[in-house]
């Protein structure tokens, strides 16, 4: 595909094909490449038509490769005139589409007006669920499942665009609910919320996948590798385009109201974490001293806010000695407070002038990827959940080696999320409180697997001979 690449390349150098640009400043595209799929964008005249065909037909005879024309469609821009559009269709032997309709299971054209579109994810989620109804799964079988397998179903359309909170929020509730039920016919009790569910383990839940989230880290990991990486097709577009990246639109908060619907979704994704991303020093012209997360523990702290309406809205570069690379102590000490003060001292300024760089905090390499902002978004809902000891103990607990389901049945009994008599008449089912065993105390987590005299009769009966 390279060979035929640089055949188009050539016809649009020699002006035999104009390819469109998405506007004035931006590259002409006139072909993009998808595995197996190839697209070909120019405007419509009947030379180029008879071009792209003959340079198509030339690389089937020297590659061997054939193309079935009558599975490849042509598609024109609404104002190209009908007698254009017979006479173009029958030089390229094609039928004509309105629409270039899907690839891998994902739409082409999403304007995001309907989530329609986006229903075939549910429905996807849906039926595959439905042919595993009859597997003997384990809770923590259904787990490895659901993370490893369902998820991933939707990992091609995610990637690509932010899809509606209501789908993302139903494809959530199913795969909630084929955990702890197994199937979404039977019925069933969901003991705990599916949000202490999708908590990670050493937090105290489950690790269930949050699609919701992990669609919003998918969109944040590409917006930072497009930012990245500006010789990358995509991203000469979008600063032509929009006349910024993603990351850069979604990190100050700037509004682009007719943008395409896969740029919005990558600049709302990235505006959820705008937290989470960092500033380097290099020029320090671009890193505004009280906006931008620049010291290792985030924004500077100001001493009054005199100093704060002074400073707040200048760049790093203001802080320095002018015409050198060093710290100006003076105007540090006298406007930041102690901590701050010493933080900025003590950030390095490199001898060599470069570019201030955006880096992702959460890696050490400094670039996004999907499992550390998965994290990072986790870790804003799970604020004050958890102390250090809970985090250890559940460590300990999802470490041990033993089999995982005995660990998930381990962490229902602390969670109170198993069927015992008080747990269902306290989600109102009518039935007797009392102990099915001794029939003496009413059955709850602590009578039934340590109080309870058949149950101490059992734990002294064992190998480790417990005496409750």
């Amino acid at each position: 595909m390279e060979t035929l690449s640089h055949m188009i390349l050539n016809l649009e150098a020699k002006k035999e094909i104009t390819g469109i640009k998405v506007s004035r400043d931006a590259p002409p595209i006139s072909h993009l490449f998808f595995a197996d799929d190839s697209l070909f964008c120019f405007r419509a005249f009947p030379d180029s038509c008879q071009k792209i065909k003959d340079t198509i037909k030339f690389f089937c005879e020297i590659s061997g490769e054939m193309i079935n024309y009558d599975k490849s469609a042509v598609m024109f821009s609404p104002n190209t005139p009908t007698t254009f559009k017979h006479i173009m269709r029958k030089i390229l032997g094609t039928p004509s589409t309105e629409k270039l309709g899907k690839y891998l299971g994902c739409n082409v054209e999403i304007d995001g007006r309907s989530s329609q579109v986006f229903h075939q994810l549910v429905e996807k989620v849906q039926r595959k669920i439905t042919s595993w109804k009859n597997l003997a799964l384990s809770q923590a079988g259904r787990l490895l499942l659901t993370n490893g397998i369902l998820a991933a179903l939707c990992a091609n359309v995610l990637s690509v665009f932010l899809a509606p909170t209501l789908v993302k929020k139903k494809i959530d509730s199913i795969l909630c609910r084929y955990w702890w039920k197994g199937s979404s016919e039977t019925k069933g009790i969901c003991w705990r919320k599916r949000s202490l569910l999708e908590i990670p383990k050493e937090r105290g839940g489950v690790g269930l996948r949050s699609v919701l989230r992990f669609n919003t880290a998918l969109l944040v990991k590409y917006a930072h590798r497009i930012h990245n990486n500006n010789e990358l097709l995509i991203s000469k577009v979008y600063n032509a385009k929009y006349k910024g990246t993603p990351v850069e639109h979604g990190i100050s908060g700037k509004q682009c109201n007719t943008a395409s619907w896969g740029f919005k979704g990558l600049v709302r994704s990235v505006a959820k974490c705008r937290e989470g991303f960092g500033k380097v020093i290099g020029r320090g012209n671009r890193i505004a001293i009280g906006d931008d997360n620049w010291l290792p523990s985030g924004k500077p702290s100001f001493k009054s806010e005199l100093d704060a309406a002074t400073l707040g809205t200048k760049k790093v570069e203001d802080l320095m000695i002018p015409g050198s690379r060093v710290w100006n102590s003076n105007l540090i000490w006298r406007s930041f407070d102690q901590e701050s003060a010493r933080a900025i001292l003590s950030t390095h300024i490199p001898t060599q002038v470069g570019e201030d760089k955006l880096l992702w905090a959460g890696t050490e390499s400094g670039a996004a990827t999907a499992k550390s902002v998965y994290a990072y978004l986790g870790s804003q809902l799970e604020e004050g959940l958890g102390s250090t000891a809970n985090v250890m103990f559940w460590k300990k607990l999802w470490g041990m080696p033993c089999l995982p389901k005995w660990k998930v049945f381990v962490w229902k009994i602390l969670n109170k999320a198993l069927a015992l008599n008080a747990n269902l008449c306290r989600r109102g089912v009518m039935v007797c409180q009392e102990c099915h065993l001794c029939g003496k105390e009413v059955e709850n987590e602590s009578h039934l697997f340590r109080d309870c005299s058949v149950s101490k009769h059992i734990w002294y009966a064992t190998d480790f001979g417990i005496r409750p």
